[in-house]
């Protein structure tokens, strides 16, 4: 990295280094989306197989990539995580997960079928397209299992699950 007070000096190539290796810079939250996608009474929701939520049950989720809206970013994880097809409906919420080494910040979308595929019943089971065990829970299952960080919270702000404090 460059930095200079003078702005002439980017266009002569004359700037100083800071010291400050890339390793080194500060980076900010990944952003991804996460689908709140409901079938019937229940919430199609995935257990994560790897990573720090490893076991825990999630929604259908993914990173925004470059040049990549969030809404598209959210029809790929319902179709990767799921095999669903869906639109993206109106926003639902947002968290954020602050780890040293992962923060992320992640908008949450009610997700819209087109083509449930092979969405089934409340507590039908299935594996994804991605690997992942894919499962249709029960509105008041959903607090009964073991969830990533922070979603609990979310749910019940959104007013689909009660928890009890």
């Amino acid at each position: 990295p460059r930095t200079s007070s003078n702005p002439s000096d980017w266009l002569h190539g004359r700037s100083r280094s800071i010291g400050i290796s890339v390793g080194e810079v500060p980076m900010g939250p990944e952003l991804c989306v996460a689908a709140l996608f409901r079938s019937a009474d229940s919430l199609v929701m995935v257990r994560r197989g790897a990573g720090p939520a490893g076991g825990s049950w999630d929604l259908p989720r993914s990173a925004v990539t470059a040049g990549e809206t969030a809404a598209e970013a959210l029809v790929r994880a319902v179709e990767q995580d799921i095999g669903a097809t869906v639109v993206c409906g109106p926003f639902a919420g947002w968290s954020e997960l602050v780890e040293a080494e992962a923060p992320t910040v992640t908008l949450h979308f009610e997700a819209i079928p087109i083509d449930a595929g092979t969405v089934g019943a409340g507590g039908a089971m299935w594996m994804g397209p991605a690997g992942l065990e894919v499962r249709a829970v029960p509105l008041w299952q959903v607090s009964e299992l073991r969830l990533c960080p922070g979603l609990a919270e979310l749910l019940a702000d959104s007013g689909l699950i009660d928890l009890l404090v």
